[in-house]
């Protein structure tokens, strides 16, 4: 693999426009987000990784550091720097979720 060529690009979205499908994903965790924001370091926080499919932004990581991210602006939205995916199907989402 080249690693010049990566299969995302890293791009700033805004976090209302970012979807968490319930396909594959679970319940957001109140104390998990709780857990996030109290120990947060933006130095070492992963960026979300999202597909764009079908006009939208699908998280398939990274939804409770978003809800974390929120929480931190005083639950106002806010531009999260994502990897961001194109051409990919649900299935290739859950795939990758599921090989984390």
């Amino acid at each position: 693999m080249d690693t010049m060529n990566t299969p995302y690009k890293m791009e700033p979205i805004n976090s209302d426009m970012l979807t968490i499908p319930r396909k594959y994903q679970h319940q957001i965790h109140k104390r998990q987000v709780d857990a996030i924001v109290a120990n947060f370091d933006e130095r070492i926080a992963n960026e979300p990784k999202v597909s764009f499919r079908n006009g939208r932004y699908n998280v398939f990581d990274g939804q409770h550091t978003i809800k974390a991210r929120v929480k931190r602006n005083e639950n106002k939205p806010l531009d999260i720097l994502c990897k961001v995916y194109y051409g990919m199907t649900l299935e290739d989402e859950a795939h990758l979720f599921a090989k984390q």
